[in-house]
């Protein structure tokens, strides 16, 4: 309990993991409507698989980067997979 009362929130790799990977994921979203050329389309018109296909490596970096500094293990990694924003679109 804190001082006030309050419980002590655990925190747990798979907690920190949806705090870096949601927002995350919002950026690859912007990124792929960008990519289109114009502000002026929905995020549903967009492929984020057109996006991972030309900036995957640069994903990737971000990634490792995200990994090392928060020393996310292979399973907590599979978190930023399981959100989706990973996947290639068809």
């Amino acid at each position: 309990m804190t001082g006030d009362g309050r419980p002590v929130e655990e925190f747990t790799a798979e907690l920190l993991a949806g705090e870096v990977f949601g927002p995350l994921g919002g950026v690859v979203e912007i990124g792929a409507v960008n990519a289109t050329g114009t502000w002026r389309r929905r995020l549903a018109d967009v492929s984020l698989g057109d996006l991972l296909d030309g900036r995957g490596a640069e994903v990737d970096e971000l990634l490792a980067g995200v990994r090392s500094a928060c020393a996310f293990d292979s399973t907590t990694m599979s978190i930023a997979w399981d959100l989706g924003w990973l996947r290639p679109t068809t």
